[in-house]
Formats: C-alpha cells, sequence, structure tokens
C-alpha cells in the first residue's frame, strides 16, 4: 500500500516527535481500512528537500531518521506481524524514478503590498522614540530612510517557500490510479492535492484521504467523492 505523506501539512507538534512517530500514526490510521490482515507499506514523504541540487538540512535530518528506521516492522493491535513500513524522501516521480527533481525549495523576495500602521501603536509604551519607528519608515517609503543609501525591503527581507511539492504529489496520486494499484492514502489537509485526489477516484482508485487538520475547505468539494472509492478519515 502506497502512503503519499504531504510532510509539511503535518502539524508540528507531530512533527516534532520524528519520522518514526508520523509513520506509527498514519498506519494507525489507515490501517482499519486495508482490505488484508498483512499488508507492507511504501510510504513517501513530500517536501521541499532541495535548496538548488543539494538537499536542505531539513532533508538530511529527516533522511538520517529513515536510514535508522526503515524498514519499520508493524504490528497489528494483537501483536500480530502486520507488514513493513519502507519510508523514503519523494525525490522523483513513480513515472520516472531515474530523475531527481530539484530546486524545490527556494528563496523568494519581500511579499509585495507590506503596509505598517500608523503611529503612535496602542501597544508601544513609549511611541515616540521607539526604535521600530525606523522600521516603520523603511517599509512605508519602501527604501532606507537614509538619505545616502538605496537598500530597499527587497533587498534584505525574503522567504522560502516550497515549489513543485504539491504536483509532485498530486502526479505520483495519478500514476498510482492509472496502474490500477491497491487502496492509496494520502495524508494531507491542504486543498490544492483535491484535483489530483478527485481525478484518481474517477478513474476507479481507492483512495483513502487522510485529513492532517480540521479545515474550513469548502467541503461541498469533498462530498461529489463520497462513493466507493473514497473514505476521508482524521488523522488518529
Amino acid at each position: 500500500m502506497h502512503c503519499l505523506v504531504d510532510f509539511d501539512n503535518i502539524p508540528h507538534e507531530i512533527r516534532k516527535w520524528g519520522v518514526e512517530h508520523i509513520v506509527r500514526r498514519v498506519i494507525r490510521t489507515v490501517e482499519p481500512h486495508v482490505p488484508t490482515h498483512h499488508c507492507d507499506f511504501r510510504v513517501r514523504l513530500y517536501g521541499g528537500w532541495f535548496e538548488a541540487g543539494f538537499l536542505t538540512k531539513t532533508a538530511q535530518l529527516t533522511q538520517a531518521q529513515i536510514d535508522s528506521i526503515s524498514p519499520l516492522v508493524i504490528l497489528q493491535k494483537d501483536g500480530s506481524h502486520m507488514g513493513l513500513a519502507r519510508i523514503e524522501l519523494a525525490r522523483t516521480l513513480l513515472i520516472d524514478p531515474s530523475t531527481t527533481i530539484t530546486h524545490t525549495f527556494r528563496r523568494k523576495g519581500a511579499p509585495s503590498g507590506l503596509q505598517c500602521e500608523h503611529r503612535p501603536w496602542i501597544n508601544c509604551p513609549e511611541s515616540k522614540s521607539c526604535p521600530l519607528a525606523a522600521v516603520h519608515e523603511f517599509l512605508s517609503k519602501d527604501i532606507c530612510p537614509n538619505d545616502r543609501c538605496a537598500v530597499g525591503p527587497e533587498d534584505i527581507l525574503f522567504k522560502q517557500e516550497q515549489k513543485m511539492v504539491d504536483t509532485m504529489l498530486v502526479a505520483d496520486v495519478i500514476q498510482l490510479a492509472n496502474e490500477n494499484q491497491e487502496p492509496i492514502a494520502v495524508i494531507s489537509s491542504d486543498d490544492d492535492l483535491w484535483p489530483g485526489v478527485y481525478s484518481a477516484v474517477l478513474l476507479g482508485q481507492q483512495v483513502i484521504h487522510v485529513r492532517t487538520t480540521s479545515t474550513n475547505s469548502p467541503l461541498q468539494l469533498y462530498k461529489r467523492l463520497q462513493n466507493t472509492f473514497y473514505k476521508s478519515v482524521a488523522m488518529s
């Protein structure tokens, strides 16, 4: 059985306990819906593992955990052997396991449209001498307050973000559906994955959708999937 895990969509309070904890919780959640008493699991963790062509620090730490525990023996509640869980970072697409997908974690410039509240600020006890006044002027004017300096927000502010991760997971869902595999589990509450899940169900693929968090997603989308091929469950 394939378990496709949107790694960063797992709540931090679960991720902090490590990969083994995550995998065991995922399998405990899907186990009641596994059609046989013996089942092996292929657990793929999707995330922004590559900054340019190099593994990120998070990816290296996660890989080290995987190396120390995989394959993981899975036992049923009665202590009998259920199967093995083989865990991997999703570095490639299932359709082409020879090609590594790099540049999935990228630096992005300062977000546009940043604005500051006008002074004085309600919670500031010393608004006249507040050192944040310089930050306010910097962001309001979109340039350093020093007339001799040409540094703007885009020169010093940035954020890191994942790219292609959701579409890699969706591509794998559809690939598995086309291969007519046994039931698959998709572990995420990200609505960006819905078109892939929907396509797989329409192709006759049984999908166990493990929701990692309670969300205010447009549930009408998921109500369309309530049939014998789709099961939505909360992570246990």
